[in-house]
């Protein structure tokens, strides 16, 4: 019962944390592909992007305190950096392509390009490195969890549960080992099908 209960936040918190951070790049991105000035915004990006993000998480959470915006707040903030250079990255082929430099030529204006064009194209992309953001978002989410920056008691969830379990690993070995397995599945299984989305998108 408890295995079932804590893992709401692993699973539901990775997932909509991930999606935010994929609008925000993604807005990034096409803002980036329609200015002419992309390189001033992506110097800016890139100063964040070398942050660690469990550190970035770690700072944000000891100055401001333990709180679920924090936390989202820190996730976004070191995914969205590399959702939007990898969207900007895409844009740039539509753009260049036969239908994008006639629609160019025929004077649609950049953001119209950017909705009627690029963002059709990118929709495989996008989902398939969702997927597999969402795996990584699972660790820094559990760590943090598992640092004390968890739900307070008697809420629980995966990484608090394999915290308690440590100290009785030797009597109890399930209360350790159960929900490592479960993010550890979580995980992989997202991982499996972020592989498959983009097969299926070289594929298309």
């Amino acid at each position: 019962s408890e295995l079932l209960h804590g893992g709401r936040r692993i699973v539901l918190a990775p997932v909509v944390l991930t999606l935010l951070a994929t609008l925000v790049g993604t807005a990034l991105g096409a803002l980036m592909a329609a200015s002419h000035s992309a390189s001033r915004v992506l110097r800016a990006l890139d100063v964040i992007a070398v942050l660690p993000p469990l550190l970035v998480l770690l700072l944000l959470l000891y100055r401001f305190g333990e709180s679920v915006l924090v936390v989202g707040f820190s996730v976004i903030l070191v995914s969205a950096p590399f959702i939007a250079r990898y969207r900007r990255s895409g844009a740039d082929p539509v753009l260049a392509a036969d239908y994008g430099l006639q629609a160019q030529l025929g004077g649609e204006p950049r953001r119209v390009i950017l909705w009627r064009h690029v963002l059709p194209n990118l929709t495989g992309p996008v989902l398939a490195d969702a997927a597999l953001r969402v795996a990584g978002t699972v660790y820094v989410v559990a760590a943090a969890s598992f640092l004390g920056f968890g739900p307070a008691p008697p809420a629980t969830d995966w990484a608090v549960m394999i915290n308690d379990g440590a100290g009785g690993a030797t009597l109890n070995a399930w209360a350790l080992v159960a929900p490592a397995l479960a993010i550890g599945a979580f995980a992989v299984s997202l991982n499996l099908l972020g592989d498959r989305l983009a097969a299926r998108w070289r594929a298309a």
